[in-house]
């Protein structure tokens, strides 16, 4: 009797295996796809908004809308460059977060 427990064991334990391993694998795709980046359009954020997206803080967010009202709406996103306190390397960071 002991002989055929033994292999019931085992066969639950792998079967409990597959179950979770293919479990798993269903989700994962699942949460790495529904993760869907919307970008803010810098014409039309608030100060909050753009507080929002990382990289920008209280000061680059009130520079943004600085400049918009003092300039008009943006052009194009590389146009960020022309606000106080955002260069290339920063753009580079922000550009994958925002629109126009």
């Amino acid at each position: 009797m002991k002989k055929s427990i033994a292999p019931l064991m085992l066969l639950t334990l792998l079967s409990a295996g597959v179950v979770y391993h293919s479990q798993a694998a269903q989700t994962s795709p699942v949460t790495q796809s529904s993760a869907v980046t919307v970008k803010l359009n810098i014409n039309d954020a608030t100060q909050s908004q753009l507080e929002s997206v990382p990289g920008i803080g209280p000061a680059k967010a009130a520079a943004i809308i600085e400049y918009r009202n003092a300039i008009g709406s943006f052009t194009s996103v590389t146009e960020l460059t022309n606000v106080t306190g955002i260069g290339e390397k920063t753009l580079r960071k922000l550009s994958q977060y925002l629109t126009v």
